[in-house]
């Protein structure tokens, strides 16, 4: 550590989302990864180290913001406990309340058959223009039996349902079917248990918001227009992810470092902003494929005056595998790599991996761990030449977790204090209360 605490060197994390693979019969049994011509990653990883990194443990899948979490510090056992709604929320700017429970939702092609509602599409054709209308259609609802329900538009089909009022509970069941093959039916949400009268009380709130949903969105001018240009129209929301305020904890937070966090995707803002990280954005950020990615290298690169770490997140490779559009992912991953030529002029640590393996095959998350590489000036070098999940089965930092992925990125910083032969920490010098400066 320098004099003052702070790491000799400074540090960013690229997390290309979804960015693991499985084998592409289209691109000649190459990953994404793998046929994308990375010079630069190729030059980090030939001058670095690299490895194969699982975002919670081996053989257990998970979602963003799980895989996101422990690469920002929180430990496996408090990220599975995280909910999705108050991350989103966090993320959307939206203060949650003691008593507050916010969902996660999208808006969704539901359409009425036989008195059942059904999900024709989850993202209602990622719908681009019109959620700040739709949304605020849904909030002429106001107050039903003492309890409080506003829509806030996210990104695409993403949005954020906040509930508030007296006796409400998280512990609900989603009312999105998720993804499965064949048809999918809206499920109402109900209490995780009988009996659990606040849960009761929260479902049936969730259930009279659906319903108003559909019946506001199905004849509003956005999906009359929507009908006009051949797209598909947003006429219902799906809930999941319910949850209330929490406190969150990191390595990075407790050893007292500086964070920040560039990108678009409100999930991972919002986990930095629970843990008390910057949140970096501009309108050219974005989820998709067409984002800023220079922008987002240029932000990184200003943020590390004033911070210790910063995290540069990239969503589009996600996206693509998500449409299973392997192409587009490789093209996607090539273009990132040309963009993040200009971290190499900077003395700093640099890392990149991802979140979890999006498989372009399926369109689906799977437990294959993430490439994943460190490089700095100077540092350790084992023998891969070429960035790839093939190549980073033989790097030199083996198989390990995220968390100790990021314990690698902080050691290489000088970011870790020092265990003595005691086994002990060593301890911290006492300081000077006004500079800051040790005392003799």
């Amino acid at each position: 550590m320098s004099p003052r605490g702070r790491p000799r060197r400074k540090m960013v994390v690229v997390i290309v989302d979804g960015l693991g693979d499985l084998p592409i019969r289209a691109l000649d049994g190459d990953t994404p990864l793998e046929a994308a011509p990375t010079p630069v990653m190729d030059q980090w990883v030939e001058d670095g180290q690299c490895g194969l990194v699982d975002p919670l443990e081996p053989g257990v899948t998970v979602e963003t913001h799980a895989g996101t979490g422990t690469l920002f510090g929180i430990a496996e056992d408090a990220v599975t406990r995280l909910a999705r709604g108050p991350i989103e929320a966090a993320g959307a700017g939206v203060e949650l309340q003691p008593g507050d429970v916010a969902l996660r939702c999208n808006f969704a092609t539901l359409e009425r058959e036989d008195g059942t509602l059904h999900v024709r599409d989850r993202r209602a054709g990622r719908i681009l223009e019109g959620q700040a209308e739709l949304a605020e259609a849904f909030n002429g609802l106001g107050s039903s039996n003492g309890i409080t329900t506003v829509l806030t538009p996210l990104s695409q089909h993403r949005a954020v349902l906040r509930l508030s009022g007296e006796g409400l509970s998280a512990a609900i069941t989603d009312s999105d079917p998720g993804s499965g093959a064949g048809a999918q039916t809206l499920l109402w949400s109900r209490a995780r248990q009988s009996g659990d009268v606040a849960a009761e009380r929260t479902a049936e709130a969730v259930n009279r918001a659906l319903l108003h949903a559909h019946e506001v969105f199905a004849h509003h001018p956005v999906n009359r227009e929507r009908v006009r240009e051949g797209l598909p129209q947003a006429t219902g929301l799906l809930t999941r992810g319910a949850g209330a305020v929490t406190d969150v904890e990191s390595m990075v937070v407790s050893r007292g470092l500086r964070g920040a966090v560039v990108g678009a995707d409100r999930t991972v803002l919002g986990l930095g902003a629970l843990l008390g990280y910057t949140s970096i954005v501009r309108p050219s950020f974005t989820g998709l494929l067409e984002t800023d990615l220079a922008g987002k290298v240029a932000a990184a690169r200003d943020a590390l005056d004033g911070h210790d770490i910063v995290w540069l997140h990239a969503k589009g490779s996600d996206i693509a595998a998500h449409d299973r559009r392997p192409r587009a992912k490789r093209d996607y991953i090539a273009q990132l790599d040309s963009a993040l030529a200009p971290l190499a002029e900077e003395d700093v640590v640099i890392a990149v991996t991802a979140d979890h393996t999006t498989d372009s095959n399926t369109g689906r998350h799977t437990s294959d761990p993430v490439p994943a590489l460190v490089w700095t000036r100077g540092g350790r070098r084992d023998a891969v030449k070429v960035f790839g999940e093939r190549g980073c089965m033989r790097g030199g930092l083996g198989r390990l977790r995220a968390r100790e992925f990021l314990r690698v990125v902080l050691s290489t910083a000088g970011a870790l204090r020092e265990v003595p032969a005691s086994g002990r920490p060593a301890a911290r010098p006492a300081r000077d209360k006004a500079s800051g400066d040790p005392l003799p």
